[in-house]
């Protein structure tokens, strides 16, 4: 699971991070987002975004609750 804050340097967000590293493992990597910004949006795919401070409790129940997710996805797609 990546955990990407979203405002990153050189005007990089999250958004733009997740998007190239699945493009290179051609592969969708479970995310979420976390930002000081409360206007910041989920991922496109509905990858959580979560306001920091986050508390810890809340980020490893985010971060399992994705995990499960993405494990039920590719469960699907099994033959």
């Amino acid at each position: 699971v990546m955990v990407v804050d979203h405002d990153l340097r050189d005007g990089e967000s999250a958004h733009d991070v997740v998007r190239r590293i699945r493009e290179m493992y051609g592969e969708s990597i479970p995310s979420l987002v976390v930002s000081g910004n409360p206007d910041t949006r989920p991922l496109d795919d509905g990858a959580p975004a979560l306001l920091k401070p986050v508390d810890p409790r809340r980020l490893r129940a985010a971060v399992e609750t994705v995990r499960r997710s993405a494990a039920r996805k590719a469960a699907d797609r099994q033959p």
